[in-house]
C-alpha cells in the first residue's frame, strides 16, 4: 500500500483513538510505515524487534549494512512520550547510531545522536501526523527514514545538512537583537539616513537626528537595574542552551517591533507575527472559495480547532482564551494562542491549499518560540 494511503488510515484511526496501547502502535503504525518505506519487516536481520543493548532493549533496530544498527526506534503508547527521550539516549550512548527516533504513533521525533549538545538539542525534526498533511508527512518520512536512502547514506547526509542549517538560522536569529542594539548605540549613520529619508517622503519634513535616536532607544527593552554591590554575569559565560532569544523586543508602551514578510514579491510590515499571518491568509483566501474550510481541517488540533466559524469554537475547551481569538474574513476566526512555529506551519499549509510556493511567493520568517 502506498505510504500516503497508510498515513491516511493511521490518521483516521488516531482521531478515533483506536490505538489503545504500545503494542498496537508498534504493530499497526510503525511496522506498516516501515514496510511502505521499503524496509523488509519480515527479515529479523534488517528489522530487529526488541533489540538488546547490554541489559536494555529498544523496540526496533534497523540495519542497512554492517553489524551495527543505523536507526534505533523507541515506541510508546499514544500520548506517553514525555520523558522517554532520556531513556532512548541511554541506549544511544552505548551504540554510536546515526539516527534515533522516538514515537507514540502520532508524534515522530527524529534525533541525530552524534551532533553536539544535550539530547534535546540534538533533535532534528518533530513530525505530528495529525498536524501535518499526509503528503508532507510522507515527504519527511521518506527523506529521513526510507530504506534506500538510509542504505545509500543520503538520509543521514540530508539530515545533517538540515540540522546545521537550522542551527545557523537559530544563531543568526539570536544575534539580531544584539546587532540592533549595536546599531543604535553606535548611532549608525546609514540607519539614521534611511529613517530620515523615509520620514521626509511621508510628511515632507526631515526629523532631527535627536528625535530619531530617541525613538530608536525607546524600542529596546528596559533593563532591570542590578542590585548594588553585585556584578552582572558576563553574557559569554551564560549557557546558550538556557538563554533564549526574545521573539519580539518591546517598547515601554508594550508594543512589539514590526514583522517583515512578503506576498508575491511585495515587501510588507506588520506590527506582529499574528497580524502578518492574518494578512497572508486574507490574500490567499481569495484564490479559492473553500480556502478556510480546508485550512481549518488541516490545522485542527486534538483539543483546539484554531480556525472556526464562531469565536467560541476556536478554543472550545478553553473559554478563558476567547480574548486570543481574532477575526479573519468571510465570517471566520483564528486563535493566536500559538507559537511562531505553529504560525509558520499554518502559513505553509495555507500556501499548499492556495497553490502557491511557501518561501518564494509567500515569505514569512519569524523566530520560533
Amino acid at each position: 500500500m502506498p505510504l500516503i494511503e497508510t498515513l491516511e488510515q493511521i490518521q483516521n484511526n488516531l482521531k478515533r483513538e483506536r490505538y489503545r496501547n504500545e503494542s498496537s502502535v508498534r504493530e499497526a503504525i510503525v511496522v506498516p510505515i516501515l514496510a511502505d518505506l521499503g524496509w523488509p519487516v519480515i527479515d529479523p536481520d534488517i528489522v530487529a524487534r526488541e533489540y538488546s543493548i547490554e541489559t536494555r532493549r529498544v523496540d526496533y533496530a534497523l540495519f542497512s549494512k554492517g553489524d551495527l544498527p543505523d536507526v534505533l526506534i523507541e515506541v510508546k503508547a499514544v500520548g506517553h512520550c514525555e520523558g522517554a527521550d532520556k531513556q532512548l539516549f541511554e541506549y544511544i550512548f552505548l551504540y554510536g547510531v546515526p539516527f534515533a527516533i522516538l514515537t507514540d504513533g502520532r508524534e515522530w521525533t527524529f534525533y541525530l545522536p552524534q551532533e553536539r549538545g544535550i539530547y534535546q538539542e540534538r533533535r532534528l525534526y518533530k513530525l505530528d501526523l495529525l498536524e501535518r498533511s499526509n503528503d508532507e508527512a510522507a515527504d519527511i518520512l521518506q527523506r529521513y527514514l526510507s530504506y534506500d536512502r538510509i542504505n545509500s547514506g543520503e538520509a543521514y547526509e540530508d539530515a545533517r545538512k538540515d540540522f546545521q542549517d537550522a542551527a545557523r538560522k537559530k544563531q543568526a536569529a539570536e544575534a539580531i537583537p544584539k546587532a540592533w542594539e549595536d546599531l543604535i548605540s553606535e548611532k549608525d549613520e546609514i540607519l539614521l539616513r534611511l529613517i530620515s529619508e523615509q520620514v521626509q517622503k511621508m510628511c515632507g519634513y526631515a526629523p532631527a537626528d535627536k528625535q530619531i535616536w530617541s525613538f530608536l532607544k525607546g524600542l529596546t527593552s528596559e533593563k532591570k537595574p542590578e542590585p548594588k554591590g553585585t556584578v552582572a554575569p558576563s553574557r559569554l559565560s551564560q549557557s546558550p542552551v538556557t538563554e533564549q532569544p526574545p521573539v519580539h523586543r518591546r517598547r515601554s508602551s508594550g508594543r512589539t517591533l514590526s514583522t517583515q514578510f512578503s506576498i508575491f514579491g511585495k515587501e510588507l510590515i506588520a506590527r506582529s507575527a499574528t497580524e502578518a499571518m492574518i494578512q497572508i491568509l486574507t490574500v490567499l483566501s481569495k484564490r479559492r472559495n473553500d480556502f478556510f474550510e480546508r485550512l481549518a481541517e488541516q490545522v485542527k488540533g486534538k483539543k483546539r480547532n484554531h480556525i472556526a466559524r464562531r469565536p467560541e469554537d476556536v478554543y472550545p475547551l478553553r473559554p478563558n482564551l476567547i480574548h486570543c481569538v481574532k477575526p479573519l474574513v468571510n465570517g471566520w476566526f483564528i486563535g493566536d494562542n500559538i507559537s511562531n512555529r505553529e504560525k509558520t506551519e499554518f502559513v505553509r499549509k495555507a500556501c499548499g491549499i492556495a497553490g502557491v510556493t511557501f518561501g518564494k511567493d509567500i515569505i514569512f520568517e519569524v523566530v520560533n518560540n
